[in-house]
């Protein structure tokens, strides 16, 4: 006998950058395994996957994830989990002030609404960047693949890796007589070399400053009173249990992880 089919609510997305809507459901008990594996990721390839791989599953409309910008992807997660899970996520910071020649080391924890929570573009640098006399580079923010390639290049520094990522977001190159789009992966990296470095500066200032999930909220010590204002950026800072090496100078993230 078939069994009868369990419904879901579901709620819309917009995607920050296109503006256009989604529609998602919450996620499941089908989504377990994948959540643990977003739980356990260390590198940044498999948790770009495991993210990716979650938006698919619980979009009720057509979706291309690998089409979205990195900080599309990370705003829909954030989405899923405030309607899956709750609004409310709970992080612990251990406070890194100095009393008396002594570090405080109280752990405090902070209540952050993720439905407050957005993009912020307010540092995002123009897509059309000038290489020299009026031949203009076009790029896309980094999508999920130059993510990780970025990712890749901070561990290892190699240039031929911020290449392929840069080489991934070129939309077009610009003169003042024409547009070139029509051009092979192995033409636009030798063109990326023969860029001089003021130019290249421009270029890594723009994935420096791409849009991303930030919000500022205020820490107060519970037991030595020091206040200060941390910066939480990206999604995983705006999740439990998931350990972090970002330091602040006057407290340390503890945890930062999606609750399944």
């Amino acid at each position: 006998m078939a069994l009868p089919k369990l419904q879901h609510p579901t709620f819309e997305v917009k995607i920050p950058s296109t503006g256009k809507s989604a529609i998602f459901r919450p996620y499941t008990v089908k989504e377990q395994k994948i959540l643990l594996m977003l739980q356990e990721s260390k590198e940044a390839e498999e948790l770009a996957r495991c993210v990716k791989d979650l938006i698919e599953s619980c979009c009720t409309t057509e979706i291309k994830a690998d089409k979205l910008t990195y900080f599309d992807l990370e705003y829909i997660l954030l989405r899923l989990r405030s309607k899956s899970v709750g609004e409310i996520s709970k992080l612990s910071f251990r406070c890194n002030n100095e009393v008396e020649e002594k570090v405080c080391g109280t752990t405090n924890e902070i209540e952050v609404n993720l439905e407050d929570i957005g993009v912020d573009f307010s540092q995002a640098k123009n897509q059309q960047i000038e290489i020299q006399n009026g031949i203009v580079m076009k790029l896309n923010y980094p999508s999920i693949q130059s993510a990780k390639l970025l990712e890749q290049y901070n561990r290892e520094r190699d240039l031929k890796i911020l290449i392929d990522a840069i080489s991934n977001d070129v939309v077009s190159i610009l003169d003042a007589e024409k547009v070139y789009d029509d051009f092979t992966k192995d033409e636009l990296k030798e063109f990326i070399q023969q860029i001089n470095l003021e130019s290249f500066k421009n270029i890594i200032d723009f994935y420096a400053n791409a849009p991303k999930l930030r919000k500022k909220v205020d820490f107060i010590c519970k037991k030595c009173g020091f206040k200060d204002v941390i910066t939480l950026e990206g999604i995983t800072d705006f999740f439990a249990d998931r350990k972090s090496t970002r330091l602040n100078s006057s407290h340390i993230p503890l945890s930062r992880m999606p609750s399944s």
